[in-house]
């Protein structure tokens, strides 16, 4: 991801991952291609280690009032039906450029999805950014609630084109979701012992900054890309408000203005085709 094309076939990709003896990841971008592409796994179901299949099926973090390409519980059923033995990877869609942190609202609504169809205490993944994950700075952040309430594992990774990832950022993020040891809590009473038990449910895919000048060229780099975004929703948002508010200019009587004449935009929307499996 975010590749939409490959030189491989869906049926030579899965021959090849057999031959490797590997977990198999299956990240959907299309809900269109998920139940054929299920269909083709089941006979090689029993051929890999894992599998694994991931899908963002809920607005989260920038992408607020806008509907995810996948409906969450038909997604889920799909997958639970055509293979019960996968792992399921859910996620939420945001856009890094206006996103904040993860909110007590992003979490209700994933419990909503879990307990619906019965996932509370299932073996699944929750894929969020490190990025968004460690901008709240509250002592317990909303996301611990899913590693408190669930049996899921969170995955914190950096995007495709995101700027590399400090360690320091690597070291807070595991400060905030399981860093308390036995030295910590005979030192402060009263830190929750219970977090130090979520070390094996929080795992790591990002791109790591070797040089600190490369970290600090990174998050210069985010933060102004983020201000650059929302000072542009600002403005955009500002200049549509005005535009609806004025008041449209009253017609001369007896005025006709022929349709050939009027200075209409034209408008050209294209799409993407992405083709189903084979």
């Amino acid at each position: 991801p975010p590749a939409i094309e490959s030189d491989l076939t869906f049926s030579e990709f899965l021959q090849r991952g057999v031959a490797s003896g590997k977990h198999l990841k299956l990240d959907f971008k299309q809900p269109d291609v998920v139940q054929d592409c299920l269909k083709m796994c089941q006979q090689y179901s029993d051929r890999f280690q894992g599998i694994w299949l991931n899908a963002d099926i809920l607005p989260g973090p920038g992408k607020e009032g806008m509907q995810p390409i996948f409906e969450a519980d038909s997604f889920v059923k799909m997958c639970l039906d055509a293979l019960p033995g996968a792992c399921l990877s859910l996620g939420w869609c945001v856009d890094l450029g206006l996103a904040g942190p993860y909110e007590d609202y992003h979490v209700d609504e994933m419990f909503d999805v879990l307990s619906r169809n019965s996932l509370l205490e299932a073996r699944l993944v929750i894929p969020v950014n490190l990025r968004l994950a460690i901008m709240n700075s509250e002592s317990r952040p909303p996301l611990l609630r899913l590693l408190e309430n669930t049996a899921c594992e969170l995955l914190l990774w950096t995007g495709f084109g995101e700027p590399p990832i400090s360690y320091q950022d690597i070291q807070y993020a595991r400060h905030m979701y399981y860093a308390v040891e036995p030295d910590d809590i005979e030192d402060d009473p009263d830190a929750p012992a219970q977090r130090s038990c979520y070390r094996d449910r929080v795992a790591f895919d990002v791109i790591v900054a070797q040089k600190w000048s490369v970290a600090l060229k990174g998050a210069v780099t985010f933060r102004l890309y983020q201000g650059y975004n929302k000072s542009r929703k600002f403005f955009h948002t500002l200049a549509s408000t005005l535009l609806l508010s004025r008041r449209p200019r009253q017609q001369q009587p007896h005025q006709f203005v022929s349709p050939s004449s009027s200075r209409l935009p034209h408008i050209t929307t294209t799409g993407t085709v992405v083709a189903p499996a084979q």
